[in-house]
C-alpha cells in the first residue's frame, strides 16, 4: 500500500461542474501530510474517515551511498499498526458502501523522501544505476521490516 510521493505529484484531478453526481462517479484524492513530530498524536480512525492518502514525512537519501537515512523519522511500530488498522477499516467501509467514509476511494499510506531541505541525496542516487538498485533493495527491506507492504 505504499506509493512514492512522485505518483501524487504527477497526478492531476479535475472535476467538471457539468457532470452531476448521478451521471458519473467522481474519485477524489485527499492527502494528509504527516511530519514525524505529529504521527504519535493523530487519531488514525478519524483521519482515514476523510483522507485517502496519508503521507509520512520524511526520510532522506544518503548522497554517498544512495541508501535511505533518517529512519528514526518513521512512525514507531505501535503508530504504524494504528494507522494500518484504521486504513483497513476505512478500506472495508469503502468496499461495502458504508456512508460515513468519504471520499469513496481506497486509502493509502505513502512514505515520503525529501522535502523541506531534506532532498540533497535524492538526485545523486537517482542518476546512478548502482545507487538506485541499492536504494530500491534497501527500501523494500525497510518497508517489509516495518510491515508497510
Amino acid at each position: 500500500f505504499v506509493l512514492l510521493l512522485v505518483c501524487l505529484i504527477s497526478t492531476t484531478i479535475s472535476v467538471s461542474a457539468s457532470v452531476s453526481a448521478e451521471s458519473a462517479p467522481q474519485v477524489i484524492a485527499v492527502a494528509a501530510y504527516l511530519p514525524e513530530w505529529r504521527t504519535r498524536s493523530i487519531n488514525y480512525d478519524a483521519l482515514f474517515t476523510h483522507v485517502t492518502h496519508a503521507i509520512f514525512f520524511s526520510l532522506e537519501v544518503d548522497p554517498k551511498t544512495g541508501l535511505p537515512t533518517a529512519k528514526d523519522r518513521l512512525p514507531n511500530e505501535q503508530v504504524l499498526e494504528e494507522a494500518q488498522v484504521a486504513m483497513r477499516k476505512a478500506n472495508a467501509a469503502v468496499a461495502s458502501g458504508v456512508a460515513d467514509v468519504t471520499p469513496r476511494a481506497k486509502r493509502h499510506a505513502i512514505l515520503c523522501f525529501g522535502g523541506n531541505g531534506r532532498s540533497a541525496g535524492f538526485s545523486a542516487m537517482a542518476k546512478n544505476s548502482k545507487k538506485r538498485s541499492k536504494f530500491v533493495k534497501a527500501l523494500v527491506k525497510l518497508l517489509v521490516k516495518n510491515k508497510m507492504t
